[in-house]
């Protein structure tokens, strides 16, 4: 997993004057126009066609030899072979690994500090003999599957176990096609499509899920996105309805115009640490943000609304002024994210090169056609297996072998 600390060195929102949207130049989209170009030519050189230019592993091969390439690439591919009392889904693997990230020790250190302050008061030697309870409420966005949901109350029992306290979970999700009807069973009213039935993160859902919010859970300590569109709308949600000291999780498809990147910078000033983390389960980019400041106020809600109305037509659009695009703070942002682009574009570059590389040889050589399990021998030994290492790595508890 690759790891990008964004946080700014001192967080501070735009003042007013800067929060004048107007259009911008597309920087982000001549990049990642680029990326296209490079898939393009990779797609030329080894004869291929409509390679996924964001997700590796999303790819489906009719051809027996790339399957069997393809299921060896997968860093964490041994996990099937063991004895795991969670789903062995990639999406599911992320999102521990995300939680584990964040708010796993997060949460234990804000339990402990809560048990070691109530010792004190009372005057107690021990504090692991307090009792502690708290009420924890996510909000996951078009989370069709319900990965993110049944993830984070393992993350949760987790924390309970290291902590010594009793969460209650609650939470509310949205979704674009068909829900998971298991946890809808449990209780169908904290699901949701919003207003216009389609589920995506547009300016008439973000209000209505925000008034399901002030009616379900009354506050959301953690938001967590799995929408792959409407990205600067989903930042724009999360900073309206975070409670303080909460904590983000938002997939970012790509980073690819002027939109997502003033609504990143915009996140990367209300959080006490901000990251964008390259995943090792899935090729997913996801943006987290811990310790919510709390700092738009309500006329800079009603901006972000316009903004997100605005952008709705074209994403060249940027949320602050020319004059502080062009500052340095806004800068360091774009050079980062410049960077992070590049980083992970090439690394897709380097997987699509090595698979039909090595997809190439496999066909040349006359073992394949002779020897049973020369394919799978050649394709496993061409790349290394991180399951254990990813294992300790997360504390992935659920290994019983």
């Amino acid at each position: 997993m690759a790891e990008f600390d964004i946080t700014p060195q001192y967080r501070t929102v735009p003042g007013y004057a800067s929060w004048t949207p107007h259009p911008a130049n597309d920087m982000f989209g001549e990049q990642y126009m680029n990326h296209l170009g490079s898939i393009t030519n990779v797609e030329r050189e080894h004869r291929m066609n409509n390679l996924n230019p964001i997700d590796v592993y999303g790819n489906s091969y009719q051809n027996t030899t790339l399957q069997k390439i393809k299921a060896a690439s997968w860093p964490l591919r041994s996990i099937v072979d063991k004895t795991v009392t969670v789903p062995v889904n990639p999406e599911w693997l992320t999102y521990w690994e995300l939680y584990y990230r964040t708010i796993i020790s997060t949460l234990q250190t804000k339990i402990l500090l809560r048990k070691k302050a109530a010792a004190h008061t009372r005057k107690i030697a021990d504090p692991s003999s307090i009792r502690t309870d708290m009420k924890y409420r996510s909000f996951h966005i078009a989370d069709d599957n319900g990965m993110s949901i049944r993830s984070i109350q393992k993350a949760l029992n987790r924390v309970e176990f290291l902590a010594g306290a009793q969460i209650t979970h609650e939470y509310m999700a949205t979704y674009t096609t068909q829900v998971d009807e298991i946890l809808r069973a449990k209780d169908p009213s904290r699901w949701t499509m919003g207003i216009d039935g389609e589920g995506r993160c547009t300016v008439g859902n973000m209000r209505a899920w925000k008034n399901k919010i002030a009616t379900t859970l009354k506050a959301v300590d953690i938001i967590v996105s799995n929408a792959s569109e409407d990205t600067a709308n989903v930042i724009a949600f999360t900073l309206i309805n975070l409670a303080l000291g909460g904590t983000a999780l938002l997939y970012l498809p790509k980073i690819a115009d002027a939109a997502t990147v003033s609504m990143i910078h915009l996140f990367s000033n209300c959080f006490d640490v901000t990251k964008i983390y390259h995943m090792v389960a899935t090729d997913r980019m996801y943006i987290t943000g811990e310790g919510f400041l709390d700092n738009i106020n309500a006329k800079q809600i009603k901006i972000l609304y316009d903004f997100c109305e605005s952008i709705g037509s074209t994403a060249n659009t940027n949320l602050f002024s020319t004059t502080y695009i062009n500052g340095d703070e806004f800068i360091k942002t774009n050079t980062s994210l410049h960077d992070i682009n590049n980083r992970v574009y090439a690394w897709r570059i380097h997987y699509y090169d090595k698979m039909f590389n090595l997809y190439e040889q496999i066909n040349k050589s006359r073992s394949a056609k002779v020897f049973d399990g020369y394919i799978d021998k050649i394709a496993n030994e061409s790349y290394e297996d991180q399951t254990d290492q990813w294992i300790r790595a997360t504390n992935f508890v659920f290994v019983t072998e």
